[in-house]
């Protein structure tokens, strides 16, 4: 860790290094040497300290990491003894604290000297361990609130049907009656950031079975069994109505894979009773627990999706918000042999861009920043909300301008294609005409040789005599 440092910080405003003022504050920026194969770690830290909430979140309490980070944090304020980068010695002293403390790959194993780790895996543990500290969900935290729904739910509808108790009381559901008859279920799934290829803000889905499918089943119970290894099999356990199961279920000649909810309806019309559930609606609403900041989360198979400039959720008190991209984890390469790197807007709107690249810090052009997102895997992406909007960085703009130039360039070539057409008909044409204005030239010289021949062959004219009348 770099020791203090008295003299006054360098300002620096071009080169994206050292102390850059924005909008009335003065926020520093500082590389990180690279020889020990730190990049993983040097790309998680400076998405920490340039994003407010997260460093915010990662210096609260008296945990061990806590007050790591604060050190962290106080060393980068500072910035390094000289030049613009911290020493090559600052990220593996890090690495080796921070797993002293308990730092692990995906893979339960520790980060070795040289060996290329994973960025995610040191944002989510110093996260993880400040959240244990505190007690309160980790910035960019988000939720589902899932209502399941039966609009009928009376002994009058097949996909309802009454049991008289539950054989596992561990797996059953309260659900509450209405007294226009219908039932629903509340839960929510906490904390748990939202793939991103299934983000949307509410949607909903039908869940079981048909009521041809449940009446077939009960009408004919006695002949259903258990599937031995998907095949009807005499000796397995019957399909018992009053203790229904989410297994699959054969006759000699039919299938059936049972999807059913045990479920105690209290309220309503019908007072308390349990009932086995075998259709019903689910409406899923997405919620951001942290008013600011959202964290979106990448796979194998969508790191390579369109990352947008602002996405649009519900809070917990049930507002909407904007969030606008602030920062997005970058990866290059294999897994065995890769380079992690990160891409932060620095300062509120309007802003700049700033390049992370361990000891490599450098402004870049929003279209550069476009151009990276489309071409390298993305590991994780962070919103914060933000008064304003950021013209400076309007990735849907670029992508509007990339189409539109595109189209604009597919009308060109086929107008240029209409035009080459009609150019070549008009040169065939006016070929066409030129042919015909020298055959034609020929045939006007040829009848003027003809009759200049005939005038030679006949001698020359006589005059008459002025004032003699015609014919005397």
């Amino acid at each position: 860790e770099e020791k203090p440092r008295q003299e006054k910080p360098r300002q620096k405003t071009t080169s994206g290094k050292g102390e850059e003022a924005s909008h009335g504050r003065t926020e520093p920026i500082w590389g990180f040497n690279n020889t020990a194969n730190t990049c993983y770690l040097a790309a998680a830290v400076q998405i920490i300290l340039h994003t407010p909430p997260l460093l915010e979140f990662a210096t609260l309490g008296n945990s061990s990491v806590s007050i790591l980070m604060t050190r962290v944090r106080d060393a980068y304020q500072r910035g390094p003894k000289s030049r613009s980068v911290f020493s090559a010695g600052f990220m593996p002293a890090l690495r080796k604290r921070l797993t002293a403390l308990g730092l692990r790959s995906s893979g339960g194993t520790e980060f070795e000297d040289g060996e290329q780790g994973e960025a995610e895996s040191v944002m989510d543990f110093i996260m993880g361990e400040i959240q244990d500290s505190v007690k309160r969900p980790i910035p960019g935290s988000s939720r589902y609130i899932i209502v399941s729904e039966v609009k009928d739910c009376s002994t009058s509808n097949p996909l309802v049907r009454d049991i008289s108790s539950p054989h596992d009381p561990q797996n059953i559901g309260v659900w509450k009656g209405r007294t226009n008859g219908s039932c629903f279920q509340h839960r929510t799934e906490e904390w748990d950031a939202p793939k991103y290829q299934d983000f949307r803000l509410t949607w909903e889905q039908t869940i079981g079975h048909t009521s041809a499918e449940i009446r077939a089943l009960y009408d004919t119970a006695f002949t259903w069994r258990e599937c031995s290894q998907g095949r009807f099999n005499d000796t397995m356990p019957k399909f018992n109505e009053s203790n229904p199961k989410c297994v699959l279920y054969c006759t000699p000649n039919r299938r059936l894979d049972l999807s059913v909810k045990t479920a105690r309806i209290i309220g309503g019309s019908g007072g308390e009773r349990f009932a086995a559930i075998y259709g019903y609606t689910e409406k899923h609403t997405f919620e951001a627990l942290s008013h600011a900041l959202l964290t979106f989360r990448f796979t194998a198979t969508d790191e390579q999706e369109y990352v947008p400039q602002a996405v649009k959720v519900s809070s917990a008190d049930g507002s909407i918000h904007t969030y606008w991209l602030k920062a997005v984890m970058l990866f290059s390469g294999s897994n065995t042999y890769g380079h992690y790197y990160a891409l932060i807007r620095v300062g509120g709107p309007p802003s700049r861009w700033v390049y992370f690249s361990d000891h490599e810090v450098r402004d870049i052009p929003v279209d550069q920043v476009h151009g990276l997102l489309m071409t390298n895997k993305k590991k994780m992406a962070f919103y914060t909300f933000e008064n304003g909007t950021d013209d400076a960085m309007n990735f849907e703009r670029l992508y509007q301008s990339k189409y539109a130039q595109d189209s604009a360039k597919q009308a060109d070539s086929a107008r240029i294609e209409e035009i080459d057409k009609a150019v070549g008909e008009l040169l065939k044409e006016k070929e066409e005409l030129l042919a015909k204005q020298e055959e034609r030239g020929i045939e006007i010289a040829a009848q003027t040789h003809e009759v200049q021949r005939e005038r030679r062959r006949r001698g020359p004219r006589k005059r008459r005599s002025a004032g003699v009348p015609k014919g005397l």
